[in-house]
């Protein structure tokens, strides 16, 4: 028996821990925690990510197209859609977020669903089948339903057809992964000032504060402004408290490289 995807088992695990879908802004309309928000702070701080060097925003563009390809999440920004991934992924369990880009396969995808006794009860089934095979956008939800997972591995099968289109399907549930995200976020400089030094992750840098195993480089109570400020920002976003993320930012803002 083939096993699921990792990725497909994170978004499992967030399925099963969501008595209901949160509440969600109308489309193409900021809620009021994201219209508050100043994405701009962080936008052009550098993150270093597969061996090259972006802005906060560019970056967040990279990586979203690896999700959703060349569509925008209900008109989000896509530094707020990253984010919001990261530190709220229950938001995006149940809306179309993951782009299958094969037409065709979006057409046995939607007859595997319409088959599915598990997508029996979900609600407004067709309506949604319309819009994916319009858009080719699809829930995480629904990408792991029992008969799409079978047509999956089925097509996986096939090299030289379709077996690079399920691959993007699976390296964007992969990416979509809050973890994933977050190890994306390259934002600390090697502290040895070494061109060659791999960045790291500011929760990285939490682990080290926390183990007290901080690089010399690096002083000390920089590195425990840092973590507070990352931290601050993860807790504020969580809480949907834009005047402590604002804040946070503009923390991270002044001690990261742009």
């Amino acid at each position: 028996m083939r096993r699921r995807p990792r990725s497909w088992l994170a978004w499992g695990v967030l399925v099963a821990a969501i008595a209901s879908p949160p509440a969600l802004a109308k489309d193409g309309v900021p809620d009021a925690f994201e219209a508050a928000l100043e994405l701009d702070l962080l936008a052009g701080t550098a993150v270093s990510y597969d061996g090259r060097l972006r802005s906060f925003d560019s970056h967040a563009r990279l990586v979203m197209n690896f999700i959703s390809g060349p569509h925008l999440i209900d008109g989000q920004d896509p530094v707020f859609t990253l984010m919001d991934l990261a530190f709220r992924p229950e938001r995006y369990v149940d809306r179309a977020i993951i782009h299958v880009s094969n037409k065709p396969m979006r057409a046995e995808i939607a007859r595997a669903l319409r088959a599915s006794s598990a997508a029996e009860g979900v609600p407004d089934l067709e309506a949604r089948l319309d819009r994916f095979l319009d858009t080719g956008l699809l829930a995480p939800t629904l990408v792991i339903d029992p008969e799409v997972t079978r047509l999956l591995a089925r097509l996986r099968t096939d090299l030289r057809r379709t077996a690079p289109f399920v691959g993007t399907i699976m390296t964007a549930m992969r990416v979509a992964d809050p973890t994933s995200l977050r190890r994306s976020l390259a934002l600390l400089p090697p502290a040895s000032g070494v061109p060659s030094a791999p960045w790291r992750t500011l929760d990285e840098l939490a682990v080290a504060v926390e183990r007290g195993v901080v690089p010399e480089a690096l002083p000390s109570d920089t590195a425990t402004r840092l973590v507070a400020a990352w931290d601050g920002l993860a807790v504020g976003w969580r809480a949907a408290d834009a005047d402590a993320v604002n804040a946070a930012a503009a923390e991270l803002a002044t001690m990261l490289p742009a």
